[in-house]
């Protein structure tokens, strides 16, 4: 596992997603490329360290390796190449005590949507939803997360990310209640307005 991390320079995060951490809640946000998804997997990540959890990123793309390299330390980073490799992975990183953060869950199941894939994405996030935990989606041109079926059902919160302007961000709870936060990106650093 390589080192890699973020800080939270506020109350850790939105009193929303902290009780939802605190409370060992799983966690699924999705959205289309570039509305800040990532950028709150680690910051999730880091508030999860700053209470006193011990945080592992799993990534299954190039782009969220990349993007660790450039956070401070203190948060795990295992990059995996199959959907397989992922559920082993979590399992792994479940029974060693570790708050389990996947960027991006459905990522790998996008490249053979078949029904043994979709078995594995629906076990891995029940492991999820049993040990507490976050993981980011991409949605579609359609709107849609592909494997959203064998997601959504497991977590407890499913929210999805908008780009509202360069920097300034929304998310939008779907569930378990309707609720709408809006966060900014500035330096790599999640601040909620």
């Amino acid at each position: 596992m390589e080192g890699g991390g973020l800080h939270c320079f506020n109350k850790c995060t939105h009193p929303y997603l902290q009780r939802a951490l605190e409370d060992k809640s799983y966690i699924f946000i999705y959205g289309q490329s570039g509305t800040g998804k990532t950028h709150l997997a680690f910051h999730i990540a880091s508030c999860a360290k700053d209470i006193g959890m011990r945080p592992a990123v799993i990534a299954t793309e190039p782009g969220t390796t990349l993007y660790a390299q450039h956070l401070g330390e203190g948060i795990d980073i295992v990059t995996v190449m199959s959907i397989d490799e992922m559920a082993s992975m979590v399992l792994k990183l479940v029974l060693d005590g570790f708050y389990v953060v996947v960027d991006s869950i459905n990522s790998l199941y996008r490249l053979n949507p078949g029904i043994e894939y979709a078995r594995i994405l629906s076990f891995t996030s029940a492991m999820l939803r049993e040990s507490g935990g976050f993981a980011t989606g991409q949605m579609g041109m359609d709107n849609a997360a592909s494997g959203f079926n064998y997601i959504a059902p497991w977590a407890r919160i499913v929210g999805v990310t908008e780009k509202v302007s360069p920097s300034k961000f929304k998310l939008t709870i779907i569930k378990p209640e309707r609720r709408i936060m809006a966060f900014k990106v500035e330096r790599g650093i999640v601040e909620w307005t």
